[in-house]
């Protein structure tokens, strides 16, 4: 099973079955049903490194269809709420009100169903460089007291790689949680080289008959997610298509042709491939005084075949008639728009 992330280059060959791994996501890619896996695990958090294991009881979903909904999102709240909260970026200031303006922020987050952005909320520059400017002090911190700080942050995303560092004790003692704030941070002089737990790094592989292997990738990013399964999609050459209805993004299944979502339009349940030929007719006539007229005289006379007061061989010539002068008067007034044109139709029509 390889697992691969786009950002930091990273491949590895574990077996599924309880090993230890240190990773964000997982997923595998099955060409055969078109489908991204996402790979259920639990954690076992140990002081410096989490320790993630596979229970083999994978999400499903069709190919594509997770980079669609995650374009799908409005991150319009989200962005005005990080915008004010880093604009406040003096010292004081957050000293005064940082955790009331963190509790806000992450309750807004969760109350708008955008709490998958959480993780991301908390490595953006000014939340870290505040910390940061504050942990420089543990350089002068007997060791002892140290190892206190250390038990109280290590739940905060990648502080133990920032603290071991600025304390230079050496690359061993970094945590996989490097990775997650990598892209933040490479400006900075220690994280030009990325260094890992060698006891974990080389520890064997116990091989299990049977064990199935694949390829796996690690993303542990939303912009790392959408990068891989893009390209998965295009190596399968999905076709991306937007609705001509909603004006969404959507995947086109089986060869099929068809210019309408399946997402609900309206209070009903309705879909948009549902409604949307009709809608586009509607528009389409509502926009075309000819084709509108059309429509008026066409309901007046279906009404009579319905009332018994017009054959519907006679219906049937009418219309074939009518359509012909519509479609020609149509295309004559796309070209030259005329009142003219428009009251002549009419009363071919008997409209009033």
């Amino acid at each position: 099973m390889g697992m691969f992330s786009p950002y930091n280059n990273r491949e590895e060959w574990v077996c599924t079955n309880d090993h230890p791994l240190w990773s964000e996501q997982e997923i595998e890619f099955d060409f055969q049903s078109m489908t991204t896996i996402f790979i259920d695990e639990w954690v076992n958090p140990g002081r410096t490194l989490s320790h993630k294991y596979f229970d083999e009881e994978p999400s499903v979903f069709a190919l594509g269809d997770s980079v669609i909904s995650f374009l799908d999102i409005d991150f319009s709240l989200y962005n005005t709420i990080l915008n004010d909260y880093v604009s406040s970026n003096d010292a004081i200031y957050f000293e005064n009100h940082g955790c009331e303006l963190l509790d806000c922020f992450i309750d807004r987050l969760y109350e708008n169903g955008i709490d998958h952005l959480y993780f991301y909320s908390l490595n953006k520059d000014y939340f870290f460089n505040m910390r940061l400017d504050e942990f420089k002090k543990i350089m002068y911190i007997d060791p002892e007291i140290i190892e206190c700080i250390h038990r109280f942050i290590d739940g905060l995303c990648g502080m133990p790689y920032h603290v071991e560092h600025l304390n230079e004790k050496g690359a061993n003692a970094v945590d996989a949680l490097s990775d997650d704030i990598n892209i933040l941070f490479s400006d900075m002089p220690f994280m030009k080289e990325k260094h890992y737990c060698e006891s974990i790094i080389n520890k064997k592989t116990h091989i299990i008959q049977g064990c199935k292997f694949g390829k796996r990738y690690i993303n542990n990013h939303p912009l790392s997610f959408c990068v891989t399964e893009l390209s998965k999609m295009i190596e399968a050459n999905v076709i991306i298509k937007r609705c001509k209805n909603c004006g969404k993004y959507f995947i086109q299944k089986q060869n099929y042709n068809n210019d309408y979502c399946n997402r609900k339009y309206n209070q009903k349940g309705q879909t948009c491939k549902d409604i949307g030929a009709s809608l586009q007719y509607k528009n389409k006539i509502n926009n075309n005084p000819i084709l509108k007229e059309y429509e008026r005289a066409y309901k007046r006379y279906y009404a009579r075949v319905t009332n018994n007061k017009m054959s519907t061989e006679d219906f049937r010539l009418w219309a074939e008639e009518a359509s012909k002068k519509r479609d020609r008067i149509s295309a004559e007034y796309k070209i030259h728009p005329s009142d003219q044109l428009i009251a002549d139709f009419k009363h071919y029509l008997g409209n009033k």
